[in-house]
Order: structure tokens, then C-alpha cells, then sequence
């Protein structure tokens, strides 16, 4: 069962026609089956692969609209000095290598702009510019690969990039087959990113560089080269990631072992972390390269909680998602909160792509697991509300599977999902909540001591589908028909008059709390998810003290703990008017994750971002040794939704059971 965002290798041409009957004029040579391990600097991929070696840019405004319509992918290689092959054959798949001609070209303008086409290295350009009197370059001096490699990647080094020196550049379209000269200011040159996009390849580059001291220029390039011959040495290509804000990329792998990790033949350099070496003499595979980069990502990500980035670029789409920490997530599911899931789950999957995970997406309808979640996946995130997503059936299924996820256990789940046990989890533990009454006949009277205004509500159920607030006891029939609907037991409880609230806690950290004023008696689904509703939201809180903030975070921590899901939960409470009492209301373990939910919108306000939120997460659940972790109440039996038992263990006053993942 394919995921909706499934990689797989492009598709074969439509045609009987060899990549070389459209060139003319020996404007490329063409190669059917060339070899990996001959063209690019790791030699990482075993399957041949077709290249076409550019001599020319004369005949390509024909060549290539005719490869295209012939139904054929065109992939830039250059020097492969910071690219992975492929194990797997990609026959509808043309590789474009600058080799001759204009992409040779080096030579000073009148102007002082040197004119380097993309083919010669970044080394031998530099040079050529060193001897004709310019300065400026020595940072970058010691790059491998070559001039349009450099500008591709924006690459850089010692605080100096490419794009510093770059005044235009001659690029190709690979949908037309024309060239043209944008200026430099046609490009958005990022940190390690020209933004030129897969659909255009650099034919040449305009570069101008400053006059200055001969001699101190000189004596920079000696330092640089003297700094790269303690590079490692054999094949390589060059860094691996790119390095975050919070400092080297090479110190965090070396700080969390990474040194000496080994797949196949390919080897994290003992002399410097941020390196793979291929460490013997036959081609390597990718499948095993990939493997290594995404078991350098996790020690980064679970030791110093940062996501590093990957610098080096795939021939293959399908390996290059294999190279990441792998994340599913599950949307949709079947229960009356589908249209909020598949929203939430639009953020989580856009917000994960953007921290730089690779990112699969399900519509599960099922209660089953897939071959995306069995063998897939690092870790299965679930965003669904409601159901068997959220009722601990699914999680289960999970644990058995020994499947890490994001969000709370399946035991953690049953005790947040069913109301009455989490009612009974705060009073037995001393936290305050409303008082209540279980109700499981549409036929009950108004409870006996208990007076109006009350809240009706189904048991098992979220974004208040079927909660009433019962004014008069000619309102008691209908509010009962109403949450019936919804679940076999339903709960009443007091109405308390106040302001309410939330409080996010992820990775057992406590979000600022959020304060939610409604126009109507209760927090209902209108409330909540209708934008003309005139519901707001104030974080921080606009009418909380202080005070109250510090009871209700101090409360949601006592709950998250007590129910085992400290990972992540959204507590919800409301401070009685009367006496500024923080009463918890309940919890929801999968909560919303629009952009508008509330548990995103605390996270900005404690200045985190959706990716960043997002990322501690799973970096949360990769880390959880626990799969089913204890709800802890004090008395009795509880019984979950589907009706099976679980007595308390006598010996540490839980319920569930622990399971070592």
C-alpha cells in the first residue's frame, strides 16, 4: 500500500528513440550505461544510469524539447563532487554533464569580469583570477568540485560564498533548451542554495573580484590549503551537512559518537565527523549511504536535540527520502472529527517537511497497520481525533508492533479518552475537578443532588461534539438524546462559572498558558472551529492573574504526569470566578494542530515554531523507551471503553502495564 507521497524512479520514456539520436552535431557524447564510481567523487550507486557529456550549447533549443517530449527527466550532474548515484536503474532518466566548449570557457573580460564556464573547477578559476590580480577568494580557495557546482549549491567557506563574487550567469533551461543571462539579482542566494532551481543548469559564470594586498591574499591561501590537507583523506564527498545556527555540524556528530559509524563500505571519517569516506575499492551503495546519513541524523537529533540538514544531492528522489529521519502521518480516521484531523494533519506534514524530515502521508480508515508503518517509518505520527486514533486502539497496535510514535501510550490514551477515568485520576490523586455523575440510560432523571445549570456530555468524545449546557429541566431530554448520540455513557457535571483555558505540555515542558473567550456558555465545535464564531484567544491570558497561570501549569503538569503523557497533551481548565480555583477539565493527548489550535498557538508565544514543535516531538517519541506507560489511580478498577478491565497493581497503585520498546 503506497503512501499518497510515495517516492518512486521516474518513469520509463514513451519512445524507442537512445538519448543520442536527439543530439546533432556532436553536441554530446552520449553514454548509456555509465558507471557511478567513475563520475562522482564518493562513488556511492551500483545501477548504470544514462549520461549525456555536453560538448556544445548550439542544437539544444532542439535536443532538449524533443528528450522532453520523448518523455524523458533531465538531471544536471556536473562534477559529482557533492551527489549519490543510485542502486536502481532510471531508464526515463537523461544526466547532463557540462563538458566541453562554452562550459570550458575561462577567460578576463575588458571589464575586469572573469567569464568561467560551469565545467571548470572552482579551483583552477580562482587561481586563473589570482594571477590577474584579484583578491578576495582565498576563503573558498580549497572547494572541490566545479565553478557550476559551486554556484548551483552557493557553496562557501570561512564566512565567504560563491554568490559574494557572482555578477550574472549563463543558464540553460531544461524545458526549452535556450540560454540567458539573469543578473545576480534574479536568484535568492540562501545559505547553501542559489534557488536556480532543478530546471535550469548553469552554462557560465560572471564573476568579479576585488584588487587588494598580493601578499596577504597569498599568504590566505596558504592557510586555507594548509587547513585542507588535514581534511580526510580518499574519496569523499566533502561535507555531508550543512551546519546549523547553533555551531559546526562536524562538533555535534563528533559529540554523539557518530566518528567510525560504518554501512557497506562507506565510513564516518575518524579525522573529521562531518565526513563520509568510501573505504574500498568497489562502487558503494547508496541504500547503505543513506542508512549512515539518516543514524548520523538521530544521534544529532536525540543528543543535541538539532535536525541537521543534508548538503549532498541524490540522483534518486526515492533514496535521497531514505537519507532522512522517516515520519508517517496518519490523517483522516473515520470518527466525527475527520475534517479537523486532515486539516491538523495539512500543518503537522508541511511543518515536518520544513525541519527537513522525509514526510509520508496516510489516510488510515482502517484499524491496521501498513507497510509504510512496519517498514517505513522511524516514527508514526499520529494527528487523527477521535475513534480508534485516539481511544489507544491504534496505539496499540503500534506497540505491539514495537513502532515508535508521537503522542501519548495506549493506556495513557484510554485513561484521557474516557472521562469518567480521568475524573477519577485527578480526584484520587488530589487535583480539582468538577463534580460529576455517569449517566448510561437516555431515560435518566436530573441526578439527584445536583442542580441546574449543568453540562451534559458523551464520555468518549472530542471537540465538544454533543456537549449541552442545561439551563432548565425542559432542556434535561434533549441535552441526553443529543450525547447518546455521540457515546453509551455520558457524563454530567457542574456547571462552573469562570474563565477557562489551556495549557500545552510537550516533552514534559509546560506551554504558556492560553486563555479562550467565547460569546455563548460553553467552549462548543462552533466555538471552536467556525471563524465568525467570535471566539478569541489571549496568550498570555487577558483576564488570568499571574497566579492563576502558575495553578493551572503546575495542574497540567500533576495531570500529565498522573496519566502518563508527558510527551504531549493539551489540559484544559477554567478558574472558578468566585474564589480563583483552577479546576481541571480534561485532557486531550492528540490535540489540534491547525493553525489556529490552541497548542500551536501557545507553542509561537513561547517562541517555537510549528517545524521546531513539530521536530521536538518526534524527537520525543524516538527517544521514549517506554511504549505503554502507567496511569496512576489509587482505588478500584478501571474500565476502558471497550469494556475490558484492568485491575490497579497492588505493588505500585497503577493501572496497564510497562513494555520496554
Amino acid at each position: 500500500m503506497l503512501s499518497e507521497n510515495a517516492c518512486s524512479t521516474p518513469k520509463r520514456s514513451t519512445r524507442n528513440n537512445q538519448p543520442a539520436d536527439f543530439f546533432r552535431n556532436g553536441s554530446a557524447v552520449v553514454h548509456t550505461a555509465a558507471e557511478w564510481n567513475k563520475y562522482t567523487t564518493l562513488g556511492a550507486g551500483t545501477a548504470p544510469f544514462q549520461l549525456a557529456e555536453l560538448q556544445d550549447t548550439a542544437g539544444l533549443e532542439e535536443s532538449i524539447p524533443a528528450l522532453r517530449k520523448a518523455g524523458f527527466t533531465l538531471i544536471p550532474l556536473g562534477g559529482g563532487s557533492n551527489f549519490a548515484g543510485s542502486d536502481e536503474e532510471m531508464p526515463g532518466v537523461l544526466f547532463l554533464k557540462p563538458a566541453a566548449g562554452p562550459f570550458r570557457v575561462l577567460e578576463e573580460l575588458p571589464d575586469g569580469i572573469i567569464h568561467a564556464g560551469s565545467a571548470q573547477t572552482l579551483r583552477s578559476v580562482l587561481q586563473f583570477a589570482l594571477s590577474a590580480g584579484y583578491t578576495g577568494m582565498a576563503g573558498i580557495s580549497g572547494i572541490p568540485g566545479t565553478c557550476g557546482g559551486a554556484a548551483f549549491m552557493n557553496a562557501g567557506a570561512n564566512g565567504v560564498c560563491i554568490s559574494d563574487f557572482i555578477v550574472s550567469l549563463e543558464v540553460l533551461d531544461l524545458h526549452t533548451g535556450t540560454c540567458s543571462i539573469p543578473g545576480k539579482e534574479a536568484f535568492p542566494w540562501r545559505y547553501r542554495d542559489s534557488g536556480i532551481g532543478a530546471d535550469r543548469m548553469v552554462v557560465s559564470l560572471f564573476l568579479r573580484f576585488p584588487k587588494g594586498d598580493m601578499a596577504l591574499e597569498t599568504a590566505a591561501w596558504e592557510t586555507e590549503k594548509q587547513r585542507r590537507l588535514r581534511a580526510p583523506k580518499g574519496r569523499s564527498a566533502g561535507s555531508v551537512f550543512r551546519n546549523p545556527v547553533q555551531g559546526p555540524a562536524g562538533r555535534f556528530l563528533e559529540e554523539n559518537g557518530a566518528k567510525g559509524m560504518q554501512a557497506g563500505v562507506f565510513e564516518v571519517s575518524a579525522e573529521h565527523a562531518n565526513w563520509i569516506v568510501h573505504c574500498g575499492p568497489e562502487p558503494g551503495e547508496t541504500t547503505d549511504l543513506c542508512l549512515l546519513i539518516r543514524e548520523m541524523k538521530k544521534r544529532v537529533l536525540l543528543g543535541s536535540s538539532i535536525l541537521l540538514h543534508t548538503e549532498m544531492r541524490f540522483a534518486n528522489m526515492a533514496e535521497q527520502e531514505n537519507a532522512g529521519i522517516k515520519v508517517l502521518v496518519l490523517k483522516g480516521g473515520v470518527s466525527s472529527e475527520r475534517e479537523i484531523s486532515l486539516k491538523s494533519a495539512a500543518n503537522v506534514a508541511d511543518a515536518l517537511r520544513e525541519a527537513g524530515f522525509s514526510v509520508r502521508e496516510y489516510d488510515i480508515q482502517e484499524l491496521a497497520l501498513t507497510p509504510d508503518m512496519t517498514g517505513w517509518a522511524d516514527v508514526v505520527f499520529p494527528v487523527l481525533h477521535g475513534g480508534y486514533g485516539e481511544d489507544g486502539r491504534l496505539q496499540e497496535l503500534l506497540e505491539s508492533a514495537s513502532i515508535r510514535f508521537v503522542g501519548p501510550s495506549s493506556t495513557a490514551c484510554r485513561c484521557i479518552m474516557d472521562k469518567k477515568i480521568s475524573k477519577r485520576l485527578m480526584l484520587d490523586n488530589g487535583l480539582t475537578t468538577a463534580a460529576y455523575v455517569e449517566i448510561t440510560s437516555a431515560d435518566a432523571p436530573i441526578p439527584e443532588g445536583m442542580a441546574l445549570p449543568l453540562i451534559v456530555k458523551p464520555n468518549s468524545n472530542g471537540s465538544t461534539f454533543g456537549v449541552t449546557y442545561v439551563e432548565t429541566a425542559e432542556q434535561w431530554n434533549d441535552a441526553l438524546a443529543e450525547a447518546f448520540k455521540y457515546d453509551d455513557v455520558v457524563l454530567v457535571e457542574e456547571y462552573i462559572q469562570g474563565r477557562e483555558g489551556s495549557v500545552g505540555i510537550v516533552a514534559g515542558q509546560a506551554l504558556p498558558a492560553m486563555e479562550v473567550q467565547y460569546p455563548g456558555r460553553i467552549y462548543d465545535y462552533d466555538a471552536k472551529y467556525n471563524a465568525d464564531s467570535g471566539c478569541r484567544h489571549f496568550c498570555p491570558p487577558a483576564t488570568m492573574t499571574e497566579e492563576n497561570q502558575r495553578d493551572a501549569a503546575e495542574a497540567a503538569l500533576a495531570f500529565a504526569e498522573l496519566a502518563g503523557v508527558s510527551q504531549l497533551v493539551r489540559v484544559d481548565f477554567i478558574v472558578r470566578d468566585s474564589d480563583q480555583k483552577v479546576y481541571i477539565l480534561e485532557g486531550n493527548g492528540l490535540p489540534g494542530m491547525t493553525n489556529t489550535s490552541m497548542l500551536p498557538e501557545e507553542a509561537r508565544v513561547a517562541g517555537i515554531t510549528m517545524p521546531e514543535l513539530c521536530t521536538m516531538l518526534v524527537r520525543s517519541a524516538l527517544s521514549d523507551k517506554r511504549q505503554k506507560k502507567t496511569c496512576k489511580i489509587r482505588s478500584g478498577m478501571v474500565y476502558y471503553p471497550d469494556h475490558e478491565s484492568i485491575e490497579r497493581n497492588p505493588n505500585n497503585g497503577s493501572c496497564g502495564s510497562e513494555k520496554e520498546n
